[in-house]
Order: C-alpha cells, then structure tokens, then sequence
C-alpha cells in the first residue's frame, strides 16, 4: 500500500472520530496533542480504529512515540511492511 493511501485512510480516521477537523487542514507536521488538541481518548480511539482498518497491532510504548501525523502515518506504514 503506498503512503498516499495510508496518509488518506488514516486521515480519514482521525476526522471521523473529531468531525471539527478539516481534512485540508491538516499537515504531516501537525503535533496531534498540541497544534490538533487531541486529547488521549480520541488518540486511543483514533489507535483502536486504525488498528482494524489495517489488521495491525499498535503497542502502546510505539503510539507514544507518534507525536506529528507524519510519526503516526510511518507507524502504520512500517507495520504493514
């Protein structure tokens, strides 16, 4: 699966669960917590959700380390290889 895909499902996740966001809006550089103001439970939901879609498994100490959306998509990334 190329990035692209993977950046657009997952970006897809993540408005879903906070329908404020816009999807235009937001950059691979987008700090989740700070500049999106995502909060831990929506994360974990955003996590949960990504989970299924891919048929991965996100350990906890790996999601810690995603602090921009670019950190979260090569997560995902990486464990589909």
């Amino acid at each position: 699966m190329e990035t692209t895909e993977i950046r657009s499902r997952v970006i897809d996740i993540m408005t879903g669960i906070m329908p404020t966001w816009n999807k235009s809006e937001i950059k691979d550089t987008d700090n989740l917590r700070e500049d999106i103001g995502m909060e831990s439970i929506d994360f974990l939901d955003i996590i949960m959700q990504t989970e299924i879609m891919f048929d991965i498994k996100i350990e906890p100490e790996e999601a810690a380390k995603a602090k921009t959306v670019a950190d979260f998509i090569s997560l995902v990334e990486s464990k589909l290889k």
